[in-house]
């Protein structure tokens, strides 16, 4: 059984989750900075192992992908970590 104060604790991580609000893909961004369109990002995508819907989901905004897939769009970008690929909104970092 969990002392109390690990529970309390486990109940703060969970609440700060709950606060943190919407994720914001700056990835659409990031294309447009690099003077690519969105064909050529879902090429650059594709040439890196995405497939072309993934690709195109991402030039979207949506943010609904794994951890694997954002290091691979990182890569692709030319950004150094993926938390540059999106910005929480009405939130916390």
């Amino acid at each position: 059984m969990l002392p109390v104060m690990e529970t309390q604790s486990i109940y703060t991580i969970h609440q700060e989750v709950i606060i943190v609000g919407n994720i914001k893909s700056k990835i659409p961004e990031l294309i447009a900075a690099r003077g690519w369109d969105t064909r050529k990002f879902i090429a650059e995508c594709y040439a890196a192992g995405l497939s072309q819907d993934t690709g195109a989901s991402l030039a979207s905004g949506a943010t609904n992908f794994n951890d694997r897939t954002m290091r691979i769009v990182a890569g692709v970008l030319g950004v150094s970590s993926i938390s540059e690929l999106k910005d929480f909104e009405n939130g916390k970092h």
